[in-house]
């Protein structure tokens, strides 16, 4: 029963899931990871990264930023991008302000980058001070806006990013410690407020926890007690399995070969390739019966400080009430012919 069979040099695993119309999904995941170097392509790792079962944040606080999500989920469309990695000055001159963007195929972000700095008072409440300069500085949640506060109601919380700064109702009680470093370029954080109204800028995965994506997870009231427990909401929407901050969410399956830009994210100041060209394909074996099914590239993960590529493709088999009359599944990849060189990658 779902016996693996693995016919490629790339990581895979699989899971039997509820959909979310209460039949099993057969999931299969297919991973592959690649060693990345400044004006070079992507060459496939000798060591593969195995498929990730649980969340891996920084460090162990579960607000943190997360640098994994978990791989054997339900089914999205599009592609999600996620980039790990930090902020370089220019040349290797010490900045104050570095502005870092992100771009692969259709989708691109950016981030304001500012060296150190601390909330003080000042003429329009409490704001950030002028910055220090830095060399490398690391664009995580930590240090975007964001946070929380305790309160005589209890703790209020920035659930867009409970693990940054400047979000209190007693913004006095922020005077000396860290500001936000990481900010969206078109909309600065001007001073610490209780208001949500501050852009939360990262290029890294957002977890199910936070919203806007924790309020795609469906309504639990009464009524689904009543008649859905314990299957997903009628009104779980697929947005709630995407891990990508939403600029970074293609809406089309990238598909290879999309081209890839980071400025300032390595200390070249700009790193370039095209993304590499693979087509896994994932078989089932029932009654007897080989099928084939469809399997879409669904994260692209970049780290360019540890010169890491991760792409991530997913296969759904919706398989209904009973998903263990699969008994095989095998996973392979087409040969690519590259149209520059006319040779099998």
């Amino acid at each position: 029963m779902l016996q693996l069979v693995n016919l490629t040099q790339l990581a895979s695993e699989r899971a039997l899931l509820t959909a979310v119309d209460g039949q099993h999904a057969l999931v299969v995941v297919v991973k592959a990871t690649f060693d990345l170097k400044t004006g070079a392509r992507p060459q496939l790792s000798k060591v593969q990264e195995p498929v990730i079962e649980a969340p891996l944040f920084l460090g162990e606080d579960p607000n943190a930023t997360i640098l994994r999500d978990a791989e054997l989920t339900l089914d999205h469309p599009g592609t999600d991008v996620v980039v790990n990695g930090c902020a370089h000055a220019p040349a290797g001159r010490p900045a104050s302000v570095v502005l870092a963007s992100v771009q692969v195929g259709p989708v691109q972000a950016k981030a304001q980058v500012t060296g150190p700095r601390n909330w003080v008072r000042g003429l329009l409440g409490v704001v950030p001070d002028t910055p220090a300069t830095f060399e490398k500085m690391p664009i995580t949640y930590e240090n975007a806006f964001g946070g929380g506060q305790e309160t005589d109601q209890g703790r209020i919380w920035d659930m867009r990013n409970p693990a940054g700064s400047g979000f209190a109702s007693d913004p006095g009680l922020l005077i000396g410690t860290p500001a936000p470093t990481v900010e969206d370029p078109d909309s600065p954080v001007t001073r610490a407020t209780a208001k949500a109204n501050v852009p939360i800028a990262g290029f890294s995965a957002q977890p199910v926890t936070w919203t806007p994506r924790r309020d795609l997870g469906g309504t639990y009231d009464a009524a689904w007690q009543d008649t859905r427990m314990p299957f997903w909401p009628d009104d779980v929407q697929p947005g709630y399995f995407r891990v990508a901050t939403p600029a970074l969410q293609s809406q089309t399956v990238l598909q290879g070969h999309e081209q890839v830009r980071l400025r300032n994210m390595t200390p070249e100041g700009l790193m370039e390739f095209r993304l590499p060209r693979l087509i896994p394909t994932v078989r089932t074996q029932s009654a007897g019966r080989w099928s084939q099914q469809e399997v879409n590239l669904r994260r692209v993960i970049i780290e360019p400080d540890l010169g890491k590529l991760v792409m991530m493709w997913r296969s759904v088999c919706l398989c209904g009430a009973d998903g263990r009359k699969i008994k095989r599944i095998s996973v392979d990849q087409k040969r690519i012919v590259r149209a520059d060189t006319g040779v099998a990658a």
